[in-house]
């Protein structure tokens, strides 16, 4: 073999052994070392989906009391609406049937036939006496304007109180007197009387949204006060014998007053029966007093029904059901406009309020349409039934973002990526890829997604490393 072919063959042997070792040597290395997936930053809005729970919510509505049915001693034999009803002024509801009246007309009765007895006989015995007197009538109109007095001030001094409003302390001060009257003389029966209250009244302007029903109140008041003025100056004309008036005899008076206190006995006695017989007619069936939602029911058939627990409770008038999620606890700032997705409707709709109950609850709003609330299965069907919604977060501004796995934490609120640098190599060597540690800032983070405020869009970074990496190890790309 000449010296070419030697050289040659030893060239041709020392290419083979240098593959080989260059084979060898890149199949050790893949083996060793970490593989990691690059990715690189984007700009955007960050976006994530929260899943929340709902349910169907109204205000507290008015509880609806049928206060017929009170002292009867009613049972329920239907009910005819449902939790999610929407029903119509009129809509019969419920049926009631008391079960105690034949017992109280009874009574009522048999107290009715008393009196009626107890007069015939008073009067019957007094055949010779006169049965009326000028005296007795301006008694008994002192006691009824008494009575009518002190029951009219409570009524009108509860109501201020519950308002908040302070009465005047003269009572003239409560309405708005007519001018004064030309003539003071005051005509009763066939005497012309003097010093009497003989002016005229009508109620003040009173704002009827913060003072319902109080300036008629007052009014009643002034009336009933100067109603028992009127009637104490008359019975003291008569004892005085002012005026052409003259008292009568102890005697006489005292009779005419026992005929007049069982005639009264038996007028109260005759609408004792016939309040009876009209909250008999109305106890049957209950009606619905206006349009509304039903929200609640409190009774089933076959309970018994005092009159004084409210039977059922209505949405306000005008109010429409809304669902209402809990979002206290969120991590995202959930607003007004909000998209969200319920589950069992094809369309997003958005959150239609934010409110904060006492005690700092947070809730979410959401209006439902009388279309969504069809295609959501009706109201009734939702009623007591959590509502899966979830609602879609977007940043308000457009921020780095990367994906959640290649972020990485050191503590709290520490946190880092790797960043690929890569050296590249000669003819005869590789390519080297080297971890850099780089401590980032982050703004917001979803499940899958991180917005950082540092801008990574022109570097590489790390992630999914197929086993644990550290800053400065050496790693190598996955390769499909």
């Amino acid at each position: 073999m000449t010296g070419k072919k030697k050289a040659l063959k030893a060239l041709i042997v020392l290419a083979i052994v240098l593959a080989a070792s260059m084979f060898f040597g890149n199949t050790l290395q893949t083996i060793t070392t970490a593989k990691v997936e690059i990715i690189r930053a984007t700009k955007g809005k960050l976006e994530d989906s929260i899943a929340l729970e709902g349910s169907i919510h109204f205000s507290k509505g008015e509880e609806i009391v049928a206060k017929e049915a009170a002292g009867m001693d009613a049972v329920v034999t239907k009910v005819l609406a449902k939790e999610g009803y929407f029903v119509k002024k009129g809509d019969l509801l419920f049926t009631l049937k008391p079960t105690g009246y034949e017992e109280k007309y009874k009574t009522a009765m048999e107290e009715y036939k008393n009196a009626i007895r107890e007069y015939a006989v008073e009067y019957a015995s007094k055949q010779q006496l006169a049965k009326t007197s000028d005296q007795n009538d301006a008694y008994n109109e002192f006691l009824l304007a008494n009575d009518d007095y002190f029951l009219t001030m409570l009524k009108v001094k509860t109501l201020a109180a519950d308002l908040g409003y302070e009465l005047p302390e003269n009572i003239e001060d409560w309405v708005a007197l007519d001018p004064e009257p030309v003539d003071d003389v005051v005509k009763y029966k066939k005497y012309n009387l003097k010093g009497l209250n003989n002016h005229t009244a009508t109620a003040l302007k009173l704002d009827e949204n913060s003072y319902p029903g109080l300036a008629q109140k007052m009014l009643d008041a002034y009336n009933a006060d100067k109603r028992l003025f009127n009637a104490s100056a008359i019975l003291k004309y008569i004892y005085k014998g002012q005026y052409g008036m003259s008292r009568i005899g102890d005697t006489l008076f005292e009779s005419i007053k026992k005929i007049d206190e069982l005639y009264m006995k038996m007028e109260k006695a005759e609408q004792n029966v016939i309040d009876l017989e009209e909250k008999i007619k109305s106890i049957g069936d209950v009606y619905a007093p206006r349009d509304g939602y039903i929200t609640s029911i409190s009774i089933k058939a076959g309970d018994s029904y005092d009159g004084i627990k409210p039977l059922y409770t209505m949405s306000l008038e005008g109010e429409h059901p809304l669902i209402r999620c809990d979002i206290t606890g969120s991590q995202k700032p959930l607003t007004k406009g909000t998209a969200v997705s319920v589950e069992g409707l094809e369309k997003s709709v958005k959150i239609t309020n934010i409110s904060i109950e006492v005690g700092g609850k947070k809730y979410a709003e959401i209006a439902l349409s009388d279309d969504n609330l069809s295609k959501l299965g009706g109201l009734t069907a939702l009623m007591d039934k959590t509502i899966a919604v979830t609602a879609t977060y977007k940043a308000q501004k457009a921020t780095t973002l990367i994906p959640a796995s290649a972020l990485r934490s050191e503590g709290e609120d520490k946190y880092f990526v790797y960043v690929v640098r890569t050296s590249w190599g000669g003819l005869l060597s590789n390519n080297t890829m080297t971890l850099e540690k780089r401590e980032v800032k982050v703004l917001d983070k979803s499940d899958k997604v991180v917005s950082l405020e540092d801008d990574l869009s022109y570097v590489d970074i790390a992630d999914h490393e197929d086993r644990t990496v550290k800053d400065g190890q050496q790693v190598m790309k996955y390769v499909d």
